[in-house]
């Protein structure tokens, strides 16, 4: 299967790495995370500062406003595909149930994470998958 989205682990952005425990702030219209584009709100790349899925960063998708992210990819018109992610919630604040959506094609699912009982250092990370259709 390939992989069609370029940097999914939020690894690579413009100022390279953050300090243990750290994050920044990247506001609409910034595409200073590679390969993405903050499309609403703000969000923040987050270094350390709690149990990554994989690799070293995440992304916290309310920042200090709600936010959104976007990247294009090339698809075929009648094409599944498939989407799949990691799930976890901040758990430093409210709501208990944190929700994101998941939009391609004109298409979208809400997945939902309750982080009652989770820690920055035990996030419990679900696996999630979810499929479209290329328009």
């Amino acid at each position: 299967m390939v992989n069609l989205i370029r940097n999914g682990g939020f690894e690579t952005f413009e100022t390279a790495t953050f300090s243990p425990g750290t994050f920044i702030t990247v506001p609409t219209g910034s595409t200073s995370i590679d390969n993405w584009i903050v499309t609403s709100g703000n969000v923040q790349v987050v270094g350390g500062y709690w149990q990554p899925s994989e690799g070293n960063n995440t992304i916290d998708m309310d920042g200090e406003t709600p936010g959104a992210i976007a990247q294009t990819f090339d698809t075929t018109i009648g094409q599944r595909y498939l989407v799949r992610f990691d799930l976890a919630g901040n758990s430093d604040g409210a709501p208990t149930i944190k929700t994101v959506r998941v939009e391609a094609s004109g298409q979208f699912s809400d997945f939902t994470f309750d982080v009652t009982g989770k820690s920055r250092s035990n996030m419990g990370y679900r696996s999630q998958s979810w499929e479209f259709t290329a328009s």
